[in-house]
């Protein structure tokens, strides 16, 4: 017969085993950001107007960073244009991607003595496809959308 502690000893040692291969399969599961260009889009409730956002991934040194496509003159977010009616792009020429697929930038824009603040935050569901928020903040105006994004091309 096994003894009760055994019988513990043994519970433990697979509960470890399964954590530990359920981990290795997840992080094995999640493809890598796709290097590419990428258009977003605000999700909007009912219709309405917006501007599209257009960047790229770029791999180098085995990092992934966010740029401007080549054809553009900076990193443009998605934006509804509530708080801001001009479409400039960031000030940031490069937007790290972390390990875990993921971004965040806040940045600051002064247009005719107006600071125009965006949060601008991401991640990868898929290798090809993003989805996050973005705050726009000018004068007293606020506003916080949801966005996603697909690789283009």
């Amino acid at each position: 017969m096994t003894s009760p502690r055994r019988l513990a000893a043994r519970s433990l040692l697979a509960c470890a085993c399964v954590l530990a291969i359920g981990g290795a399969s997840a992080s094995a599961a999640k493809a890598p950001v796709a290097v590419g260009d990428y258009a977003a889009i605000p999700k909007l409730e009912s219709g309405g107007g917006y501007t599209e956002g257009a960047f790229s991934v770029t791999k180098e040194a085995g990092k992934r960073t966010i740029v401007a496509r080549e054809e553009l003159d900076g990193i443009y977010y998605p934006d509804v244009g509530e708080c801001d009616d001009q479409q400039v792009p960031l000030l940031a020429d490069t937007i790290p991607v972390s390990d875990t697929a993921r971004f965040k930038i806040r940045d600051k824009t002064v247009l005719d003595e107006t600071a125009i603040l965006v949060v601008w935050k991401g991640s990868w569901k898929t290798a090809k496809r993003i989805a996050g928020t973005i705050t726009i903040k000018s004068g007293t105006c606020s506003s916080t959308n949801d966005w996603t994004a697909r690789k283009v091309g």
